[in-house]
């Protein structure tokens, strides 16, 4: 019979890969598979079988796209990748990744991000660190903005299309920030089943920012609780201060704020003083699944202009292996094969060049990616950008 791949199939499927990721993730302690598949869609989970049919290794393909160079690129989010306990070290997961990798490139589409809970599994499938996420966080009564110029209410409604385009306009100009999906939006409005409280900031008819916010047990004691922001944007720095207001209003209670953000938060900017704590949090990683069509789908520099001939190497998914040359002008590529070859590397290496995460020169050095002094200094100069972050975690 062989081993097959797809969507689920039934609900003893279904009950199967409830259960393999609640031993995977530990979710008979501390959260539960079938509330978290509920929430992703039963039609996300792909699922890789035995011989004998039955389901070893199950993940959630999530639709969405990463804004790349002011660019919106296609990318499937995989989340959920587990392995039944009997199945571990038989290679399932690998097999299970890579038959999703030809999934999406059949279907067109270019990426595939994640969130890794082991570097090497991910990375034998090409995946490598791209990107970074950061966290946050601040008492409330350290917060020394107090500004109410603007009007703050309860999220209604009819504020949802608004909100939606204002993450989507900012997220545009951010190196790495998801265009979210229907899932990613869901965890903003809901953790684990809790509703957050979301309030919006109004000029007049106008959204100039929102703010939705968890109530958490406090991390300290002598606090009713804290606060994670599950999403936070404005469009201006009124929408900020007034933002920074009302969390500065919680301050009686001594009410910590934590929230994920990047490497320049506007939180941290407006503060006068040094009173956020900072670290960076899990790395996220991306897989470049069609090389030529991620290539091109992507922004570069406004200005930008130069043609770059490479090699890639790609072991798993060896249509992306070969020569190519990418051409550059104001801002939009082209690919084509062929070329001399004059920066070689491997996928792996290609995804960290691909956002900005690391430049050419910084790759050679440690051995990642070799090239002509004028490969590397043309590399350098169409991917170099702001670091690459996201504040989504799925």
């Amino acid at each position: 019979m062989g081993a097959s791949y797809g969507r689920l199939s039934g609900e003893a499927e279904l009950a199967r890969a409830q259960a393999i990721l609640d031993w995977s993730f530990g979710g008979r302690l501390t959260w539960s598979a079938a509330h978290w598949l509920d929430a992703m869609g039963h039609d996300t989970v792909r699922a890789l079988r035995d011989d004998a049919g039955r389901v070893q290794a199950v993940l959630c393909l999530l639709p969405m796209g990463q804004w790349l160079g002011g660019r919106r690129v296609a990318t499937g989010g995989l989340a959920g990748v587990g392995t039944a306990a009997e199945a571990r070290g038989s290679g399932a997961s690998s097999a299970l990744l890579r038959d999703t990798l030809r999934e999406l490139r059949a279907d067109g589409v270019p990426l595939s991000t994640l969130y890794p809970a082991s570097f090497t599994l991910y990375r034998r499938a090409g995946f490598e660190v791209a990107g970074s996420m950061y966290h946050y966080g601040v008492a409330a009564r350290d917060i020394d903005v107090r500004d109410r110029e603007l009007a703050v209410r309860p999220v209604e409604d009819g504020d949802w299309d608004a909100i939606v385009a204002l993450s989507r306009e900012v997220a545009r100009g951010e190196m790495g920030n998801l265009d979210r999906g229907p899932q990613l939006w869901d965890r903003v409005r809901s953790r684990r089943g809790v509703p957050t409280t979301g309030f919006v900031v109004t000029d007049g008819g106008t959204l100039e920012g929102y703010v939705f916010l968890l109530q958490q047990a406090a991390a300290a004691p002598g606090r009713p609780y804290d606060l994670e922001l599950t999403d936070v944007q404005a469009r201006s720095a009124r929408g900020w201060r007034r933002i920074l207001t009302l969390l500065r209003d919680h301050g009686s209670l001594g009410a910590q704020i934590r929230w994920h953000g990047g490497p320049a938060d506007p939180v941290v900017t407006l503060l006068a003083e040094e009173v956020c704590s900072v670290q960076l949090s899990t790395p996220w990683m991306l897989r470049l699944v069609d090389v030529d069509r991620a290539l091109a789908a992507r922004g570069y520099r406004a200005g930008a202009r130069g043609e770059l001939a490479m090699e890639v190497a790609d072991e798993v998914l060896p249509e992306n292996a070969g020569r190519r040359v990418l051409s550059v002008s104001d801002g939009v590529a082209s690919v084509r094969p062929g070329g001399a070859g004059a920066l070689r590397l491997d996928v792996r290496a290609l995804a960290q060049l691909y956002t900005g995460y690391a430049s050419a020169a910084a790759l050679a050095r440690v051995g990642r990616l070799d090239g002509t002094p004028e490969a590397l200094a043309t590399a350098d100069a169409l991917f170099s950008g702001p670091h690459p972050w996201m504040s989504d975690m799925f």
